[in-house]
């Protein structure tokens, strides 16, 4: 990998872009993408999905209330407009998917770091197919640019 980023340095990548990513890289392989619990990733995904107000997503209604809980760190809630029962990940990439909410957050962290599609699979310790369709649905999507900063990961640029 460094034979690599040295090789780009000479073909004119700037230096600061290569040693970040080696750096970003010796981080992947050492293993240094820490622990994230469940209710951490809960917690930054309720503080995105739901900053501009808790909102149902069939009506589009404020007039929401608490309903019990899902899966220990999501909340539900009936919407008392339509009579509709929702939860935090409901009408979101995450909502049908049987992978927890920090596996996502790992694959969001790795893709961060340029991670190839084999490294995140290897790392997330997911399928391939999984790990294809986890960065397909989070190319583009919000939480894909929001989730690094909640994390604490530089974001690229240097705006973070």
């Amino acid at each position: 990998m460094a034979a690599i980023l040295w090789q780009r340095f000479l073909n004119g990548y700037p230096f600061e872009h290569c040693v970040a990513k080696l750096r970003r890289q010796q981080a992947v392989n050492d293993g240094h993408l820490g622990s994230l619990s469940d209710e951490l990733c809960s917690h930054i995904f309720k503080e995105i999905r739901w900053q501009q107000g808790l909102v149902c997503p069939y009506c589009h209604s404020t007039n929401i209330t608490s309903f019990g809980t899902y899966k220990a760190f999501l909340q539900r809630y009936i919407c008392k407009e339509c009579g509709r029962h929702f939860n935090d990940k409901t009408a979101t990439i995450f909502a049908e998917s049987k992978l927890p909410l920090n596996k996502w957050f790992q694959v969001i962290r790795l893709m961060h770091m340029d991670c190839s599609l084999t490294e995140i699979s290897h790392k997330a310790q997911i399928d391939y197919n999984s790990a294809a369709r986890l960065v397909k649905l989070l190319q583009g999507s919000v939480y894909l640019q929001e989730i690094p900063g909640q994390l604490g990961l530089e974001l690229p640029g240097g705006s973070g």
